[in-house]
């Protein structure tokens, strides 16, 4: 294979190219770690009984849990914590010291290779997990974790599923046993580390048969109160907190995918802070913070539609570890980012967020209350701002649903179907619950993490927005569906460009810049001739089929991935299920501002103007300005309230940063505005007010 010959990589070709992705010395294919994706496949010790050995295998049995004491104990663990904080413990970590040279049962085959099969049983467990601390595979090996009765197999973990910190987590394995089967070719020089260094015990029964742990009164998100929110709850996960300390409790919590200004198919997790601060001090330790690498994140834990399912549905859709990147206890956050992106079966999305200072009009949250699969609680009414302990909150009460323990560091929505907050807990004096649905339910404010404390470790904004500064900043950024139906690059150019956001640096001026990029498609990802992928750049491609164009290469420095992988997700693909490409029309969008100095506006239930006809769907700009209708044919009004006698300009740009609409010193009370010979799309509108600019998406459709 030779660079002027036009490569294509089909799915089911992929395999014996390979070795042959060599260009200029650079490989041209590096698999990263798939933490906790299995390649899939049978034991081999199910398929060939003639070949190996149906002998009992060595078998670990550790002492006998009393699950009725831990249960008590857990209760007391409870009632001595008075912080409201919402948390749900399950399991017990039990110590183990377990590897292949030192236990389990060896046996070789006939043609040299050999298995390693390993026996762990806790009588009175409903479910349990594993850690390892060392975990090397070769190539060409493979382990496989497996229950009793053989209905459930995870696996085939390989060397793709070797990290650089070299743990590992796996679960959850249902029922009281995990069988470990390792495969391993011969000539594999002896390359193998496995050490199980934990084992945890499930005392409660979660992920098993008994489904519906949480209160009656909890909302599947199939449910008619999750229409409109289909994108959003892909990107919900249930948080199964592992801890390799021997006595520790594995507990649960939620979180979220959240999405960047690069666009670049990062796998940035947004949760609570308190889920990682075991000490409740409000700091956390490196252990605390490394903690995160044990941590196993499960997506599509949920119904198939409305009603509850008698059986529970499949915990295979999770990834194993993360690295915590920031978070304070100000506003109760902590941004991980997991160890691999989600593979296309998983069918996530990456959800959207809004730093503004104002509250939201209405939503959801989406969460994994006690445990149980995964439900929405509805709001109609404006939270209001709080300070509880310090703790800069939401205080908001639900009209449909509650949270729970387990539901903490859940996502909080607003009206436009953006991230705002993220949960904290209730009073612990006036609990929310089924039997008390008046209860408050408290979410860590999404502004206030954005960047009120300085330091990269303690602000989303180096992560989620790192091009902002100090008076000009990102206010939101729609949510991210990562697959596209197929990508074309014409040259090195066109490549790492994961974001497009006109005039950032220079408003109201055309520009771009570039990243690294991750690009995943349904289809093809082709490149024409000569296309180039820089030093220091990281570029990588998932599709179905990949044809890279003559003269495609690599500089020496950089890493590219090229993976036949199709990535087909959508609203309408099922969970986890591969289906016909279709996705919620939901327009990409980047609202700018300047200045976060903001005043704090009022807590009280009424705008500064209110307006009369609400189906033109409003906005309210600095509580002074109506904008409306939105979307709109092209015609719509700014309309400002009887008491506002402030002169203000509006300048309006097409998303090519090219200026449409301008006029200044504005002192009317309705200005009638005629887009309508303009091209259907987003737009941003630019209201410029004293030293302030508010900036807001316009539909036109």
């Amino acid at each position: 294979m030779i660079l002027a010959e036009l490569l294509t990589l089909k799915k089911d070709e992929f395999m014996r190219y390979e070795k042959a992705l060599i260009i200029f010395g650079v490989f041209l294919f590096f698999q990263k770690s798939n933490a906790q994706i299995g390649e899939g496949g049978i034991p081999p010790s199910f398929g060939n009984s003639s070949c190996i050995s149906q002998n009992s295998i060595d078998c670990i049995h550790f002492p006998i849990q009393d699950n009725n004491a831990l249960l008590i104990a857990d209760s007391l663990s409870n009632a001595n914590d008075t912080s409201g904080f919402l948390s749900f413990n399950f399991g017990i970590t039990l110590q183990a010291n377990y590897n292949i040279f030192n236990t389990g049962t060896w046996e070789y085959l006939p043609d040299s290779s050999r298995l390693w099969r390993l026996h762990l049983n806790s009588p009175t467990a409903y479910s349990n997990y594993l850690i390892f601390d060392e975990f090397i595979i070769p190539p060409g090996a493979k382990l496989f974790a497996y229950n009793n009765d053989h209905t459930q197999i995870l696996g085939a973990f390989t060397s793709k599923n070797n990290r650089q910190d070299g743990r590992f987590s796996l679960g959850p394995i249902i029922g009281n046993s995990v069988i470990l089967e390792y495969y391993e070719p011969k000539n594999t020089n002896n390359l193998t580390s496995i050490n199980i260094i934990a084992f945890i015990h499930s005392f409660k029964d979660v992920f098993t048969h008994t489904i519906g742990t949480s209160g009656g009164c909890n909302i599947n998100v199939k449910c008619p109160e999750g229409n409109g929110w289909c994108n959003q709850r892909r990107s919900v996960a249930l948080i199964s907190k592992l801890s390799s300390s021997p006595g520790h409790f594995a507990a649960i919590c939620s979180g979220s995918l959240i999405t960047n200004e690069k666009r670049d198919g990062r796998p940035y997790f947004l949760t609570a802070f308190h889920c990682l601060d075991n000490n409740k001090d409000g700091s956390l330790s490196n252990q605390e913070k490394g903690q995160v690498a044990d941590w196993i994140f499960i997506f599509n834990y949920q119904s198939q539609d409305c009603s509850t399912p008698n059986s529970a549905p499949p915990t295979t859709f999770s990834i194993s570890g993360a690295i915590y990147r920031a978070g304070h206890s100000n506003s109760d956050f902590s941004l991980l980012e997991l160890f691999t992106i989600p593979i296309g079966s998983y069918n996530t999305y990456y959800s959207g967020w809004n730093n503004k200072n104002e509250r939201p009009k209405n939503g959801v949250g989406i969460h994994h209350p006690s445990g149980d699969i995964k439900k929405i609680s509805v709001y109609s009414k404006k939270p209001k701002r709080k300070p509880v302990d310090g703790i800069k909150v939401w205080e908001l009460e639900f009209d449909n649903g509650v949270v729970e323990p387990g539901s903490s560091g859940s996502p909080l929505f607003n009206e436009n179907n953006l991230i705002v907050g993220q949960l904290l807990g209730t009073y612990a004096n006036d609990p929310i619950s089924c039997s008390n649905t008046d209860g408050k339910a408290l979410y860590g404010r999404f502004d206030i993490s954005w960047d009120d404390k300085s330091g990269a470790d303690n602000q989303l904004k180096p992560w989620l927005s790192p091009n902002s500064t100090s008076n000009f900043y990102i206010q939101s950024m729609s949510g991210e569906e990562p697959c596209k139906p197929s990508y074309y690059f014409q040259n090195a150019n066109d490549l790492h460009t994961s974001a497009n956001i006109n005039g950032l640096n220079n408003p109201g001026s055309a520009g771009s810049r570039t990243y690294n990029g991750v690009y995943m498609s349904s289809g093809t990802i082709e490149t024409g001739q000569n296309v180039t992928i820089q030093s220091s750049t990281s570029v990588e491609f998932y599709g179905e089929t990949i044809i890279l164009g003559p003269g495609f290469t690599a500089n020496a420095g950089s890493s590219f991935i090229a993976s036949p992988q199709p990535c087909l997700r959508g609203c309408n693909t099922g969970v986890g299920k591969v289906g016909s490409f279709d996705v919620e029309n939901e327009e990409a969008f980047i609202t700018l501002g300047y200045d976060r100095s903001e005043q704090e506006e009022n807590d009280e239930d009424e705008d500064s103007i209110v307006p009369n006809n609400q189906s033109l769907n409003p906005i309210i700009i600095s509580g002074n300005i109506l904008l409306f209708p939105n979307p709109t044919s092209g015609k719509f009004t700014l309309q400002t309230s009887s008491n506002f006698d402030e002169k203000y300009s509006v300048k309006i740009f097409d998303y090519t940063g090219k200026l449409i609409y301008s006029e200044n010193n504005i002192i009317n009370s309705t200005l009638n505005i005629d887009l309508s010979g303009n091209t259907k799309g987003v737009y941003l509108i630019n209201i410029i007010q004293g030293n302030k600019i508010y900036i807001e998406k316009l539909i036109i459709r």
